[in-house]
């Protein structure tokens, strides 16, 4: 015979409300009553009717994630970690994930439509965002749920919600740290001009050096892609243009790992004749050589963030936003040194 809610709630002596609630993952069932039942269920066998709560519900449980093909193509470490995490979480509330890539904007915006005006997700999750971006203003004309990864430009209205990293404090604890061991002669280089965290960043990098009193100007700007390519094209053009700069900031950790390359090409000692930091924290950074010092992303916590967030978005339709803030952490590694 089938396993039945009652032979679960049984089995946990606990009531047959509190076992539904737990597998349809509502947030009035604690974390530890929530897994507790997710282990017996799993253990015993229990299969819901999907169908059955689907139609019951008018939900589809499956939330979508449309991930930019770049971030598939050039083996982005950060969203493939981001992705998992999410996956992880949104298991745990018992829905499924339906992905989908693109290849430009008007591809990207038919897969939202197909998503959304096909009635196949019921929430999703947007991550990277961009100045005036067309998906969040799409979402908000369907009044569907969903959270995004990342804010808008500073001059942009947020009235949804959201999960980010204070990218602005990042880059500013990256300075401040290669400052204080003495360099002065500093060049960035930016994420693409279109995503909406690339300003954040480059007025960290402005304030820490004005903080400082350290002249810098728009020659010590230089723009990557966030490839690894990229990061090694523009340290090129760093050492030729501004031979005397002793560190390098790059805004994500593969075009640090590409800076790191050019460096050494050019002869030079990464750590000891040109520092070189990232951001976000890959495993790729930990094991470069020499390991790279970054700003930490806590990627497992932005995930279930997220997930938690369209969760309760799905379920109960709150009417204020939840905008989540988080502090970076700067993790030192053998890549920055004092200046020689």
């Amino acid at each position: 015979m089938p396993v039945t809610l009652k032979d679960i709630a049984r089995e946990a002596q606990i009531s047959v409300t509190q076992v539904s609630r737990a597998l349809g993952g509502y947030n009035d069932v604690n974390k530890d009553t929530r897994e507790k039942v997710l282990t017996i269920a799993k253990k015993m066998g229990y299969h819901p009717n999907q169908l059955a709560r689907q139609l019951q519900s008018q939900r589809t449980n499956v939330i979508g994630m449309v991930i930019p093909s770049d971030a598939v193509k050039f083996s982005d470490d950060y969203f493939q970690a981001l992705i998992l995490s999410i996956g992880h979480a949104i298991s745990e509330y018992g829905f499924y994930m339906m992905f989908s890539t693109y290849s430009d904007e008007v591809s990207e915006m038919a897969a939202y439509r197909d998503f959304v005006g096909g009635k196949r997700v019921d929430g999703m999750i947007l991550a990277r965002t961009r100045i005036n971006d067309q998906r969040i203003q799409y979402l908000k004309e369907q009044n569907h749920p969903f959270v995004v990864q990342g804010r808008l430009s500073a001059n942009e209205i947020e009235d949804f919600s959201f999960v980010d990293l204070d990218n602005e404090l990042g880059i500013q604890l990256l300075c401040k740290h290669l400052i204080e061991l003495g360099h002065q002669n500093l060049a960035i280089i930016l994420p693409p001009q279109g995503l909406a965290y690339t300003q954040y960043r480059l007025d960290g990098f402005f304030k820490a050096m004005q903080s400082a009193s350290l002249h810098v100007n728009k020659n010590h700007i230089f723009q990557g892609n966030l490839t690894q390519q990229s990061g090694y094209e523009q340290t090129k053009n760093i050492l030729e243009k501004l031979p005397k700069t002793t560190a390098i900031v790059a805004c994500n950790d593969l075009m640090a790992l590409g800076a790191m390359n050019a460096v050494q090409d050019r002869g030079l000692v990464v750590g000891h004749d040109i520092a070189v930091v990232g951001f976000d924290d890959v495993l790729a950074s930990q094991i470069a050589s020499p390991p790279l010092t970054t700003i930490h992303q806590p990627i497992d916590k932005t995930g279930d963030l997220l997930v938690e967030i369209l969760v309760n978005l799905i379920k109960e339709s709150p009417t204020t936003h939840s905008q989540i803030l988080l502090e970076p952490e700067l993790i030192v590694r053998r890549s920055s040194v004092p200046s020689i």
